[in-house]
């Protein structure tokens, strides 16, 4: 790896870590809440958030196997299920929703977000984050006529970026983009489903580091590289 892909990368991985943290400033505290996070991989996160809102009726569901195993060693009531398809639980059941890059991995957003509503409680809420469409990255990659790196059209290489062709590396396997939004389309979606849009955070600013990012994340959200938005299932 050359210093240049060095330095992108570190850069990257600090944008996934500034993008929780603004996540987590969206969840409330309520020790009686009802969790569910979906996409909850090893559950990690998911652990994170169940501290931050102090409780310990905690549920989660991933497609993959592996994830809800090591999810279920954390004490989290994990389900097996796809995303696209109905969530396996009842009307009204949690307080809170945390949906975290998962959302443009999946082809059937509509039912997904008519699922969130049906199993939100009226008053809950649910926290979503994913990449950002009209991020400066992906418009600095469109001027020059490369494909932006969120843009997938393939599950098994990438083209058509600064470099030829590669691959993914294992940790991506599995679905990659479908769907890819911006903060009007996100919150639209979320709207004509009948839910209420409280707040709306960017977080990132690739390539700067994030000591820059967060300066110009407030002034230039919606050019920012990750959305978190925060939306209430209740009487409009």
């Amino acid at each position: 790896m050359s210093l240049i892909e060095g330095i992108a990368v570190h850069i990257a991985e600090a944008e996934i870590l500034e993008n929780k943290r603004t996540a987590l400033s969206l969840i409330e505290w309520n020790p009686s809440s009802a969790l569910l996070d979906c996409g909850c991989n090893d559950g990690n996160l998911t652990i994170e958030i169940a501290k931050k809102i102090e409780t310990s009726n905690i549920y989660g569901i991933d497609i993959v196997s592996n994830n809800v195993n090591a999810a279920k060693t954390k004490k989290i009531k994990v389900y097996q299920g796809d995303l696209n398809t109905k969530l396996p639980f009842p009307d009204e059941m949690f307080d809170m929703v945390h949906v975290s890059h998962i959302i443009e991995h999946l082809y059937n957003t509509d039912l997904f977000v008519k699922e969130l509503y049906r199993v939100l409680k009226f008053g809950g809420y649910s926290v979503i984050s994913t990449p950002n469409l009209s991020s400066f990255r992906n418009i600095l990659y469109l001027i020059f006529g490369k494909q932006p790196p969120a843009a997938h059209v393939s599950d098994e290489v990438v083209v058509g970026g600064w470099k030829a062709t590669y691959t993914y590396p294992p940790f991506l396997s599995g679905p990659k983009h479908r769907r890819l939004f911006t903060f009007g389309a996100l919150t639209g979606l979320c709207k004509y489903n009948g839910l209420r849009v409280e707040k709306c955070k960017g977080s990132g600013f690739y390539p700067f580091p994030p000591f820059i990012s967060r300066l110009l994340t407030p002034i230039l959200k919606p050019y920012s590289s990750h959305i978190s938005i925060k939306v209430r299932k209740c009487y409009l």
